[in-house]
C-alpha cells in the first residue's frame, strides 16, 4: 500500500504520494551503510575525501545514534553518475572491453566501495522495476539511467560494481554547508533541523534533475553552485 508522505520531524519530505514506505526504508538502509563507510574512512583519516577534510572534526563524533539519524534524507549520499545516461548506457555497453572511467581522482578505496555500490544497484534496480519515479527520487536518477538499471542483469551488477568501484563518491561533496549541516543535525537532537536538511536534498536534487543532462565528460552530477 502507497502511503501519503508528509514533512515531518520524522521525514523531513514534502508530500509525494508516488512515494512507498518501503522505498524510504530502502534508502535509509542504503544511506546507514554510506555514511558508516564515510564515517570510518574520515576517523581514519583518508585523504581522498574532501567531506572529511572540511568536517573532520564532526566525523570524529560521528557515531551509530548520528548514522540513524542522518540516513533519514531521503536521497542516497553515494552517487555513481546516476544522471548521466550516456555514462551508463556506455558502461552496461562495454561486452568485456574496460571501462571507461572519469578523469576525477577516487576518493574512495575500490575496495570498500565495490561492496556498497553493488548493494545500491541491486536495491536500486528492485525500485527501478517497481517505482521508477521513486528511484529517480532515492538515486538522484535521471529516468533514462533509471530504466537502464532497471534491467541489469545479475551479472551486470557484479562486474559494474567491480569495474567501476572508483566512480562512487559522495553526494554533493563540494557542497559545504549542506554536509555541516547534516553532520550538526545528526549529532544533535531537533528533528526540525534534521528536517530543513532533508529539504534542502530535495531542493539539490530537484535544481539537479531540472538542469540539461549532463553529456560526455563533466563531473556526472556535481553542482558547482
Amino acid at each position: 500500500m502507497r502511503a501519503k508522505i508528509s514533512r515531518s520531524p520524522a521525514i523531513g519530505l514534502q508530500p509525494y504520494e508516488w512515494v512507498s514506505m518501503r522505498s524510504l526504508e530502502v534508502a535509509r538502509r542504503l544511506n546507514i551503510r554510506c555514511l558508516e563507510l564515510l564515517a570510518r574512512l574520515s576517523k581514519a583519516g583518508h585523504e581522498g575525501l574532501e567531506i572529511a577534510r572540511h568536517h573532520r572534526d564532526l566525523w570524529m563524533q560521528f557515531d551509530t545514534r548520528a548514522g540513524e539519524r542522518a540516513a533519514r534524507i531521503p536521497v542516497v549520499l553515494l552517487d555513481c553518475h546516476f544522471r548521466r545516461l550516456d555514462w551508463w548506457d556506455r558502461v552496461i555497453r562495454q561486452n568485456g572491453q574496460p571501462v571507461l572511467n572519469s578523469n576525477t581522482l577516487p576518493c574512495i578505496p575500490a575496495e570498500d566501495a565495490a561492496p556498497v555500490l553493488r548493494e545500491i544497484l541491486v536495491e536500486g534496480r528492485t525500485i527501478a522495476i517497481s517505482e521508477p519515479r521513486a528511484a529517480s527520487l532515492i538515486l538522484g536518477a535521471s529516468p533514462g539511467t533509471v530504466s537502464l538499471i532497471a534491467k541489469l542483469t545479475s551479472m551486470d551488477i557484479d562486474r559494474i560494481s567491480i569495474e567501476c568501484a572508483n566512480e562512487l563518491r559522495p553526494r554533493w561533496e563540494d557542497k559545504v554547508t549542506f554536509w555541516r549541516n547534516l553532520l550538526v543535525a545528526a549529532l544533535g537532537d531537533a528533528d526540525d533541523a534534521l528536517s530543513e536538511v532533508s529539504f534542502h536534498s530535495l531542493q539539490l536534487l530537484g535544481g539537479e534533475l531540472m538542469a540539461p543532462m549532463v553529456g560526455t565528460g563533466g563531473t556526472g552530477g556535481r553542482s558547482k553552485a
